[in-house]
């Protein structure tokens, strides 16, 4: 079933069936194009809650700098498999879609295109009622840089944007123009003194931008809309820049809760007060929901599966132990990692098998594990190890995630259930501790 809302705001100029669309600067690395793309995201995520603008441009950094996601692993590293997209999505309270940078290893969307994987996680996405915008550059579309797909490399694009002057966006992609954001004019002191024509607000068709129609699609012209999408991009970029100008910013709207009046207190601060590090607030944690993990084994006793967990942690991973009732027993599970979708988890347990941490991969063991206990949210990793290993004394084993932020904050979970009835037992106990824990649906990455 479609998650996208009713179109009734201000991106509901899209058609209702187009999800993966396609939002062409013209050539070169330009941060007005970047800018028009997040605002331009930022209207359709406000109509349609599962909106990704994902970087595809090749080596153009302007968008990614924007979003404050330059260097690291991006959507090539999640699609090798080096990383997972739950890893690499930024996400942010003020922002009403999730970002997937190029990154370091950034492919152009010609030899993204390519690549099975990325056609099926496009495919995901419209099964799941996303919308993609896929943000590219007109060099991608030029003869000199391009070669035909064959069949099993085509992806079928719902539409496609134009973002200045490229042209002939709609017969390259092989889909409909939706729409063209025009450039501001040059401030009067740089123009000729010469008059100039003004072309008209809307055509029915661009000359020279032939190719598919969707029925009677207009083709459209927005000056206006330009002006009103640079102000937002401008201001997100303005924004930005102001926080790291000073040396002393952060450039994600998330740090915003790490004020001196919500903000934990320093180890050595705690030990002058005599006070626990407080939780930073909930409200700041934004990352994707975590709904699977892989079973990797299954004890009777709590110190075997520890035991186990820290073997398997100790080449790298995030591994946990969840206590989880069978047939009126308690089985200490040890499971690894936390992914968004079932895809993701699948291609992690083959490599769990590869590296031999696991002994077989059987699709049982992906287990739908969306539901854990909420044990605080904390500013450092090191004061939610503290809060994980305070439980552990109590014989309650916890683990740690993150959100996607560039200062990230960090949530301690207790188990990992598929359902409220499982969680019973640790409900129980976390009771009997007084822990004011709470079964949440778990959200985050690996720390």
């Amino acid at each position: 079933m479609s998650e996208r809302g009713p179109m009734t705001g201000p991106g509901s100029w899209l058609p209702d069936d187009a999800q993966l669309i396609a939002l062409v600067r013209d050539r070169g690395s330009d941060d007005w194009a970047a800018g028009v793309a997040v605002g331009l995201a930022d209207i359709v995520g406000c109509d349609r809650r599962r909106t990704f603008l994902a970087n595809v441009a090749g080596g153009d950094d302007a968008l990614d700098r924007l979003m404050g996601a330059a260097g690291g692993p991006g959507l090539s590293s999640a699609l090798t498999g080096a990383a997972t997209i739950a890893s690499i999505a930024r996400t942010s309270a003020d922002q009403k879609f999730a970002y997937l940078p190029a990154g370091e290893a950034a492919l152009p969307y010609s030899g993204l295109r390519r690549m099975q994987t990325f056609r099926r996680f496009t495919g995901r996405v419209r099964e799941g009622g996303g919308t993609l915008l896929l943000y590219l550059g007109e060099e991608d579309l030029q003869p000199a840089t391009r070669s035909a797909p064959g069949p099993a490399e085509s992806l079928r694009l719902d539409g496609c944007i134009a973002l200045g002057e490229v042209r002939g966006v709609a017969a390259e992609l092989g889909a409909p123009l939706l729409a063209r954001v025009e450039r501001p004019p040059p401030p009067p002191s740089e123009r000729s003194a010469e008059p100039t024509a003004v072309a008209p607000p809307v055509e029915t068709r661009a000359p020279d931008d032939t190719g598919p129609r969707a029925g009677s699609l207009v083709r459209l012209v927005i000056p206006l809309a330009a002006v009103i999408l640079l102000w937002i991009g401008w201001a997100v970029l303005g924004s930005k820049a102001g926080a790291n100008e000073d040396g002393g910013g952060s450039s994600d709207p998330v740090t915003a809760a790490a004020a001196p009046d919500d903000a934990s207190p320093t180890r050595a601060e705690a030990a002058e007060t005599g006070d626990e590090p407080r939780p930073a607030p909930i409200q700041a944690f934004n990352a994707p929901e975590a709904r699977y993990s892989v079973l990797v084994g299954s004890y009777i006793r709590l110190g075997d599966a520890m035991g186990r967990r820290s073997e398997l942690a100790d080449d790298g991973g995030l591994f946990y132990v969840t206590p989880t009732p069978v047939r009126g027993r308690i089985y200490f599970r040890v499971l690894s990692g936390v992914y968004e979708d079932r895809a993701e988890a699948a291609t992690a347990m083959v490599s769990l098998v590869q590296d031999g941490r696991k002994d077989t991969n059987k699709e049982w063991d992906i287990r739908p594990v969306r539901l854990a206990f909420d044990l605080g949210t904390f500013a450092s990793r090191e004061d939610a190890d503290r809060r994980a290993a305070e439980v552990l004394a109590n014989d309650v084993p916890a683990y740690v995630l993150r959100d996607t932020a560039s200062v990230p904050l960090y949530r301690v979970y207790a188990g990992a259930f598929t359902s409220a009835e499982d969680a019973q037992p640790l409900r129980s106990r976390l009771k009997d501790l007084d822990s004011g824990a709470e079964l949440i649906t778990r959200a985050g990455v690996a720390p």
